[in-house]
Protein backbone atom coordinates (compact mmCIF):
# COMPACT_ATOMS: atom_id res chain seq x y z
CA UNK A 1 0.00 0.00 0.00
CA UNK A 2 1.28 3.52 -1.25
CA UNK A 3 1.24 6.14 1.61
CA UNK A 4 -0.01 9.75 1.52
CA UNK A 5 1.53 12.69 2.40
CA UNK A 6 -0.74 15.36 3.91
CA UNK A 7 -0.09 19.32 5.20
CA UNK A 8 -1.93 20.99 7.76
CA UNK A 9 -5.81 21.14 6.86
CA UNK A 10 -5.47 18.00 4.32
CA UNK A 11 -7.22 14.67 4.85
CA UNK A 12 -7.71 11.60 2.81
CA UNK A 13 -9.94 8.73 2.53
CA UNK A 14 -8.85 5.33 2.80
CA UNK A 15 -11.15 1.92 1.38
CA UNK A 16 -9.79 -1.48 2.19
CA UNK A 17 -8.53 -3.07 -0.78
CA UNK A 18 -7.87 0.57 -2.63
CA UNK A 19 -5.22 3.06 -2.81
CA UNK A 20 -5.73 6.03 -0.45
CA UNK A 21 -7.42 8.87 -2.46
CA UNK A 22 -5.32 12.33 -2.80
CA UNK A 23 -5.15 14.55 -0.31
CA UNK A 24 -8.13 17.13 -0.47
CA UNK A 25 -8.29 20.81 1.46
CA UNK A 26 -10.78 20.45 4.76
CA UNK A 27 -11.62 23.57 6.59
CA UNK A 28 -10.79 22.39 10.03
CA UNK A 29 -12.71 24.27 11.73
CA UNK A 30 -16.01 22.91 10.75
CA UNK A 31 -14.17 19.45 11.31
CA UNK A 32 -13.22 20.09 14.91
CA UNK A 33 -16.23 22.03 15.83
CA UNK A 34 -17.81 18.53 17.71
CA UNK A 35 -15.30 19.64 20.43
CA UNK A 36 -16.65 22.41 21.47
CA UNK A 37 -19.98 20.62 21.18
CA UNK A 38 -21.09 21.58 17.95
CA UNK A 39 -21.89 20.14 14.24
CA UNK A 40 -21.59 21.75 10.96
CA UNK A 41 -23.06 20.81 8.07
CA UNK A 42 -21.83 23.06 4.69
CA UNK A 43 -23.63 21.54 2.02
CA UNK A 44 -22.85 18.20 3.00
CA UNK A 45 -25.35 15.31 1.52
CA UNK A 46 -28.11 15.30 3.38
CA UNK A 47 -27.39 11.12 3.94
CA UNK A 48 -24.01 12.02 5.43
CA UNK A 49 -25.21 14.75 7.28
CA UNK A 50 -28.11 12.51 8.85
CA UNK A 51 -25.23 9.20 9.35
CA UNK A 52 -23.02 12.22 11.52
CA UNK A 53 -25.78 13.02 13.63
CA UNK A 54 -26.28 9.16 14.00
CA UNK A 55 -23.62 8.80 15.93
CA UNK A 56 -24.56 10.72 18.45
CA UNK A 57 -28.24 8.75 19.16
CA UNK A 58 -28.45 5.71 20.51
CA UNK A 59 -31.14 4.26 17.76
CA UNK A 60 -29.88 3.02 14.29
CA UNK A 61 -31.32 5.69 11.62
CA UNK A 62 -33.30 4.02 8.81
CA UNK A 63 -34.20 6.07 5.69
CA UNK A 64 -37.13 4.96 3.24
CA UNK A 65 -36.38 3.68 -0.11
CA UNK A 66 -36.49 6.60 -2.78
CA UNK A 67 -34.64 9.07 -0.70
CA UNK A 68 -32.92 11.68 -2.30
CA UNK A 69 -29.60 11.01 -0.19
CA UNK A 70 -27.25 13.27 -2.07
CA UNK A 71 -28.89 16.72 -1.35
CA UNK A 72 -27.29 19.16 -0.34
CA UNK A 73 -27.90 20.81 3.13
CA UNK A 74 -26.52 23.53 5.47
CA UNK A 75 -26.83 23.67 9.57
CA UNK A 76 -25.45 23.93 12.53
CA UNK A 77 -26.77 21.99 15.25
CA UNK A 78 -25.87 21.33 19.30
CA UNK A 79 -24.39 17.91 20.10
CA UNK A 80 -26.61 17.95 22.62
CA UNK A 81 -29.91 18.10 20.60
CA UNK A 82 -29.44 15.70 18.31
CA UNK A 83 -32.84 14.70 18.24
CA UNK A 84 -34.22 17.76 16.92
CA UNK A 85 -31.65 18.51 14.36
CA UNK A 86 -32.52 15.04 12.81
CA UNK A 87 -36.24 16.25 12.45
CA UNK A 88 -35.13 19.43 11.37
CA UNK A 89 -33.26 18.00 8.56
CA UNK A 90 -35.67 15.89 7.59
CA UNK A 91 -38.59 18.54 7.82
CA UNK A 92 -35.85 20.39 5.46
CA UNK A 93 -36.22 17.81 2.55
CA UNK A 94 -40.17 17.58 2.90
CA UNK A 95 -39.96 14.12 5.38
CA UNK A 96 -40.99 13.13 8.64
CA UNK A 97 -38.41 11.42 11.32
CA UNK A 98 -40.59 9.18 13.36
CA UNK A 99 -38.56 7.67 17.17
CA UNK A 100 -38.56 4.28 18.66
CA UNK A 101 -37.13 5.09 21.59
CA UNK A 102 -34.12 2.61 22.38
CA UNK A 103 -34.67 0.84 18.75
CA UNK A 104 -34.87 3.20 15.99
CA UNK A 105 -35.36 6.18 14.45
CA UNK A 106 -36.97 6.08 10.86
CA UNK A 107 -37.17 8.70 7.96
CA UNK A 108 -39.52 9.00 5.61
Amino acid sequence: TRGVELAAHQQTVYAEGQPPRRPAQVDTETQLAWRRGRLIFDGLPFSNAIAELGRYVPERIVMAPGIKTDEPVSAVFSTRETLTAIDALAKTQGLTARRLPGLMIFIS
